[in-house]
């Protein structure tokens, strides 16, 4: 589910991902520090894509961090 749309290229996702609003089709418990926990139906937004299986998003509560693509590409 897509709620905003801004273009950036930013890495292997393409450029129209960035800084757009998913919903969470997978929950995700954070294991790493640098990771963020979310919750399925939660929305988050890209913000940086340079490895292909792992994100760097912000969730609603500003809160940033990792979480594997999976969580919201079925």
């Amino acid at each position: 589910m897509i709620i905003d749309d801004d273009d950036e290229q930013n890495g292997p996702l393409t450029s129209t991902l960035i800084n757009r609003w998913y919903m969470i089709i997978q929950p995700y418990s954070a294991i790493f520090r640098q990771d963020l926990t979310v919750r399925k139906y939660q929305f988050i937004q890209i913000l940086h894509c340079t490895h292909p299986y792992w994100i760097w998003v912000r969730n609603e509560d500003s809160n940033e961090g990792f979480i594997p693509i999976d969580c919201f590409i079925s």
